[in-house]
């Protein structure tokens, strides 16, 4: 992926963004347009617990510092863009709202039943309750108020990571002699939970764009725990990712954003 955003960086005046990594303790050195650019005492991640939502809240906490800084976008270091810097930077700027969902259930932009009440941990204070129990991609931007008040929200922070995290089913057997643990419907993960929660707690969900955040991500072949990995240039060129209905979820943010249709139907370079 260094080569892609490198590209995607070429050229573009420094001054309109900065970057932030939270790299593991004792990882190797960024390359390209990243190098350079990790966040000092860095937190080590573990996929599946709240260590991801710590990291984030560090790089929030850290880019925070930076006066200029006015929107935060938190994207996978497995992602690639599938537009052009300005494209996407007009985007972001031209909706003062956060791209995640804190919405509350009702209205255009509900919270649509779902498993994830599954996921509600029950000895939760009364004031967080399910009233305030939302799900959000884990992929997200927020304004710069937003990002100040979910950095420093360390009464629900608290709760979050003594009580929201997997859980197993019994054992169940695998191949041969091996076993195998299977996640529960029941597994709370804070990445996906406490940010969107942390709005609504705060009665923000309405100055959120309540959509599921700025990447494009295939559960179509979900088994487990995450999305499809498109491992050629092929396999994402080809027609079906780019069908209307794809497209139409990939750039909901931009129409939001400009309130109209996208100019292109094709992503650029």
């Amino acid at each position: 992926q260094y080569p892609i955003w490198t590209e995607f960086f070429k050229g573009v005046d420094v001054g309109l963004y900065s970057i932030y990594v939270n790299a593991d303790p004792g990882a190797a050195p960024q390359r390209g347009v990243f190098a350079g650019t990790e966040v000092a005492d860095p937190v080590r991640t573990s996929w599946g617990t709240f260590s991801i939502v710590r990291a984030t809240v560090h790089l929030l906490t850290t880019a925070l510092g930076d006066a200029e800084n006015q929107r935060f976008a938190l994207v996978s270091d497995n992602s690639i863009p599938l537009q052009t810097f300005h494209a996407v930077y007009c985007a972001l700027m031209a909706d003062p709202r956060s791209v995640i969902n804190a919405c509350a259930p009702g209205g255009q932009h509900h919270q649509p039943p779902h498993a994830s009440l599954e996921r509600f941990p029950p000895d939760f204070p009364t004031w967080l309750n399910v009233s305030v129990w939302r799900k959000s991609s884990q992929w997200w931007v927020l304004n710069r108020r937003h990002a100040a008040i979910v950095s420093h929200d360390e009464e629900t922070l608290r709760h979050f990571e003594t009580k929201c995290f997997k859980h197993y089913k019994d054992d169940v057997p695998g191949a041969g002699t091996t076993r195998s643990r299977q996640l529960s419907q029941k597994s709370c993960y804070g990445d996906e939970h406490y940010f969107a929660t942390s709005l609504a707690v705060r009665g923000e969900g309405g100055s959120t764009t309540c959509s599921e955040g700025v990447t494009y991500v295939n559960w179509d072949s979900y088994r487990t725990g995450h999305p499809r990995t498109f491992a050629s240039e092929r396999d994402v060129t080809r027609g079906d990712f780019f069908s209307e209905k794809r497209v139409d979820q990939a750039w909901g943010m931009v129409r939001q954003a400009w309130n109209h249709e996208p100019h292109t139907r094709n992503p650029g370079p």
